[in-house]
């Protein structure tokens, strides 16, 4: 039986490294190959009954550190347990007690149908007949694939199989799910049946832990309780969402739309407000800015007592675009341009 975690944490990681290095055949050939490090020294704390968001680019090293939590690539250096079990020592006991689902699914026999498929894989996890047969129709009727249960999986589309993908990764009810880039090549509609069901039903009925990467930014902002950007296989930035906010000074970007001429704006109120922007003409004018210490409060009132007519006041919150451009602007680690990554198969 699966531990449920390292004390407060689901997966805990310390100075996490792994660095790929040319075969000892092809080192007379490849001399000049430097040693690529995907990942470098990641230190990582994810609590459980949370979704818990890696962003980053392509080829920041997602891949690669889901992997290694795992159990499925042994890290360099450094150490994490998952699940309470050790990444270095007890690989086995992790991909026992984890379930993983990647935007790629290539493990399914597409001449098969769904039920068959999960059935077989039911057996890999050592379920007995009865119990996989319950969890395979309470998976397919909880996805919304009964109807296409019987068909052959080369004949699904893509949500299907992204579906199909979660109800293999749940057969044995685990406590962490991995999900690499789930919503990858899905439309619209799917991508938000997919969403919804993660936030709604996995996570807040049934608790799960889950660890999302994606580079996709809205669904992050909609799913993740907390989030890590990773750039060139190094953790930029870690929190929640307000978190990253506050951290760069980023707030709420007020739209106030008033009846007639520009406003003069008092100087010390124009103090309060640095990067308030004001435009129209005699019919309409518009003030943008972002909010600090209560300015829009102190605006909202000057306007009242001066007699101005607000018409309309719009608000666009902060936006994880905002932090994610700010942490991974530069190249590469050192601002320089990072070396390329080494395909990784999975």
């Amino acid at each position: 039986m699966a531990r449920t975690s390292d004390g407060p944490h689901a997966i805990h990681a310390r100075q996490l490294t792994k660095t790929y290095t040319s075969p000892r055949k092809l080192t007379r050939l490849l001399t000049r190959l430097p040693a690529f490090t995907a990942i470098d020294q990641i230190d990582l704390a994810v609590a459980p009954g949370q979704v818990f968001g890696l962003l980053g680019l392509n080829g920041a090293g997602k891949t690669t550190l889901v992997r290694m939590l795992c159990g499925l690539l042994l890290p360099t250096s450094g150490a994490a347990q998952v699940l309470g079990y050790d990444v270095l020592r007890e690989g086995a006991r992790i991909r026992r007690s984890v379930g993983l689902a990647s935007g790629e699914e290539r493990s399914f026999s597409w001449r098969l149908s769904a039920r068959r498929n999960l059935l077989f894989f039911a057996e890999l996890h050592g379920m007995p007949a009865a119990p996989a047969r319950a969890r395979v129709e309470q998976l397919i009727a909880m996805l919304g694939l009964a109807i296409a249960g019987e068909r052959p999986v080369g004949s699904f589309s893509s949500g299907m199989r992204q579906k199909l993908a979660l109800a293999r990764a749940l057969l044995h009810t685990p406590a962490l799910l991995f999900l690499d880039e789930p919503t990858r090549g899905l439309d619209l509609r799917a991508s938000d049946e997919l969403l919804t069901w993660i936030g709604d039903d996995l996570v807040a009925r049934h608790g799960t832990t889950v660890f999302l990467t994606t580079h996709q930014m809205q669904e992050a902002q909609r799913l993740c309780t907390t989030v890590a950007i990773l750039h060139y296989g190094r953790i930029r930035a870690t929190g929640s969402p307000s978190q990253l906010y506050a951290g760069l000074g980023l707030a709420h970007r007020y739209t106030i739309r008033l009846a007639g001429p520009p406003p003069a704006l008092p100087e010390p109120l124009r103090q309060r407000l640095p990067d308030l922007v004001v435009t129209g003409d005699a019919a309409a004018s518009l003030l943008t800015f972002r909010e600090q210490c209560g300015a829009l409060n102190a605006l909202l009132e000057y306007l009242t007592t001066a007699g101005h007519v607000i018409c309309e006041i719009s608000v666009v919150p902060p936006a994880l675009e905002e932090v994610f451009r700010h942490y991974t602007k530069t190249l590469g680690p050192d601002g320089a341009a990072p070396e390329p990554q080494p395909e990784v198969r999975r």
